[in-house]
């Protein structure tokens, strides 16, 4: 049997001492990785976290801008209508006779023609966009007649050719009003009573 040894001789330190200063270097850098590692690992949850607040965060604004859009395009489609309510005339045709039995005008014997008892806005069903139209064309198969003799315009506030002007075709199959001061009949209600 042999044995082997090694001493020390002018070394500072003996080799178990270097392979224990080794090992505990090692383990040393061991413990401090790992307890980096879950240090990283707990700042990584945390933005995990983060992220997850973020993400939920931006998915509630995109939901509530999608709202606003809804809402704003509402709001748009509302806006218009109103404008092109306040800048349209409002009015309806008719057989003047038809018109005065349903009550809507009233036909005084020595006096133009004016509003009657009927006279409310759920009768008024056509309109004239006034920013884009200034005329109405009235045919008269659309007022139950053969042929149209005369347009009565009612208010008669409203004045022939001053206000408005009224073209009867040679065949007297359509009329054409047209409204010569527009800004007059802005958001107005007009009766047109036509006559045979």
């Amino acid at each position: 049997m042999y044995g082997t040894w090694v001493s020390q001789g002018k070394s500072k330190i003996t080799p178990n001492d270097l392979i224990r200063e080794e090992r505990e270097k090692v383990e040393g850098e061991r413990d401090t990785a790992v307890a980096q590692g879950e240090k990283l690992q707990e700042e990584v949850n945390d933005l995990l976290s983060q992220k997850a607040k973020i993400t939920s965060e931006i998915e509630g604004l995109r939901t509530e801008k999608t709202k606003l859009i809804e809402d704003m395009n509402a709001l748009s489609a509302t806006n218009e209508a109103q404008k092109s309510k306040l800048n349209s005339l409002h009015y309806v045709v008719g057989d003047r006779k038809q018109l005065e039995k349903d009550g809507v005008i009233i036909i005084p014997v020595f006096a133009k023609d004016r509003a009657g008892k009927a006279w409310k806005d759920d009768v008024f069903t056509k309109s004239l966009d006034l920013r884009s139209a200034d005329s109405i064309v009235i045919k008269a198969t659309e007022v139950g007649l053969a042929k149209i003799g005369k347009v009565n315009v009612v208010p008669g506030s409203y004045v022939k050719d001053e206000h408005y002007s009224v073209t009867i075709s040679e065949d007297k199959q359509t009329a054409t009003i047209k409204l010569l001061t527009k800004d007059r009949f802005k958001n107005d209600k007009v009766v047109f009573a036509v006559t045979d």
